[in-house]
């Protein structure tokens, strides 16, 4: 068994001690051995003719054929190249209340909560209320020990790295980590921690072996 091989056998082991703490919280986490199984309950999930949008993120885009499948239903494109600036909003709010709503998530920790981080709140409005259903991307790579290290994740890692992708000038671009700037371009506005779901199972969290976004 080669080195890769041997980094999924423990990742898969961390993977499925956080869906067993993420269905104690009443989410409705899975994990998948392969992308084919994870199109596969996606596919079987959604009925068709239901409404779809997509937060950011890179973690989805990374997965071959996954954007193309969310896609494939009636999708709400906030991000359409036609849309002028007040129909990108209005496309955006309806992103809010549609059947099936994808994201990833910053962090989550081995307790199974989730911690994200955003800029204009689009992302975490849509988790928190609206969407029928909300289903969350995640990889080996987002699992962290606990809330703390949820935070250091993101302002060591995720926040400046997205900043750089998106070409913003803020200071954690050119340092590499978090100075809690007061930036015109700053995407670190609004941070939400999820712990538990009155809903059960309307937030899912589906894992996938792979080390992908960021």
């Amino acid at each position: 068994m080669g080195f890769e091989e041997y980094v999924k056998q423990i990742n898969e082991k961390k993977i499925l001690g956080v869906v067993d703490a993420l269905n104690k919280n009443r989410f409705e986490a899975k994990y998948f051995k392969s992308k084919e199984e994870l199109f596969d309950e996606i596919k079987k999930m959604i009925p068709e003719g239901s409404t779809t949008a997509m937060g950011g993120s890179t973690t989805i885009k990374q997965i071959d054929g996954l954007s193309e499948i969310i896609k494939s239903y009636d999708f709400k494109d906030r991000k359409a190249p036609a849309n002028t600036k007040e129909e990108q909003r209005k496309v955006q709010m309806e992103s809010t209340f549609v059947d099936y709503y994808f994201m990833s998530s910053n962090a989550i920790t081995e307790d199974g909560k989730l911690y994200n981080v955003d800029g204009n709140g689009n992302r975490v409005s849509a988790l928190i209320y609206g969407p029928e259903n909300v289903v969350i991307i995640a990889t080996p790579n987002k699992i962290v020990k606990n809330l703390d290290m949820a935070v250091v994740r993101n302002e060591r890692l995720a926040a400046p790295i997205n900043c750089a992708r998106l070409e913003c000038k803020t200071p954690c671009v050119k340092a590499g980590h978090c100075m809690d700037c007061r930036s015109d371009d700053r995407i670190c506005i609004f941070y939400t921690v999820t712990g538990f779901q009155r809903n059960k199972g309307r937030i899912k969290v589906f894992f996938i072996n792979e080390e992908l976004g960021f």
